[in-house]
């Protein structure tokens, strides 16, 4: 029974990776009426962080992935910015600790949708707020978040590349809204995910102690 079940995980597994949910999209919203927003621009920085709370029916999943809609200055002499993006806890109704980043550094001279796969897989709560960070590393050029529309509230501006920056509401307001998107695996996958895990692990305890 035990062997029939672990071929039967071993089995599903894979395919659970294949059913997810997106807990937070843009992507569906038309054009903005500005091409994107800018970071480190004329020794100007700016980092952007937008709110979503995960919606009803997801129940607590790992992260899969975080796609944004990114390019670089059409302008060469103004140098390639490199893009950070960060996924954060709310803290008081502001990004608060990291849950994971990613670098951004090749160049793209379009419009490019840039998915970033998640390696520490942090789980997200259904009814929870998280922020999506974006940031254009100091000193390294011009970086795009093409915009969509309409614009948002849900938005918090720092004037700093930093990690603990002071946030501020921005000064245009609502303010533009980035083409993004977080994706998470569908409940049910996540539960054979886990059982595959559960009736794995007697099995790998028993090879260990061989």
């Amino acid at each position: 029974m035990l062997r029939a079940a672990l071929v039967l995980a071993l089995v599903l597994a894979p395919s659970a990776a294949l059913a997810s949910t997106t807990v937070y999209d843009t992507f569906a919203l038309a054009d903005g009426d500005t091409d994107a927003i800018v970071g480190q621009f004329n020794n100007n920085d700016i980092q952007l962080a937008y709110s979503f709370v995960v919606p009803p029916g997801t129940g607590t999943a790992p992260l899969e992935t975080v796609t944004v809609r990114i390019r670089h200055s059409p302008d060469p002499t103004l140098g390639k910015g490199d893009f950070t993006v960060l996924l954060r806890e709310d803290d008081g109704g502001q990004p608060g600790a990291v849950l994971e980043s990613w670098t951004f550094t090749n160049v793209v001279s379009s419009e490019t949708n840039v998915q970033f796969d998640s390696v520490l897989q942090p789980f997200l709560t259904e009814g929870s707020t998280y922020w999506l960070n974006m940031k254009i590393e100091a000193g390294t050029g011009v970086g795009l978040w093409i915009a969509a529309e309409p614009r948002t509230t849900d938005v918090l501006a720092a004037l700093t590349g930093g990690l603990n920056p002071v946030w501020v509401t921005p000064a245009v307001f609502p303010y533009l809204t980035g083409f993004a998107s977080v994706v998470v695996p569908e409940p049910a996958h996540v539960c054979l995910l886990l059982a595959g895990a559960a009736v794995l692990a007697p099995f790998r305890r028993r090879q260990a102690r061989a």
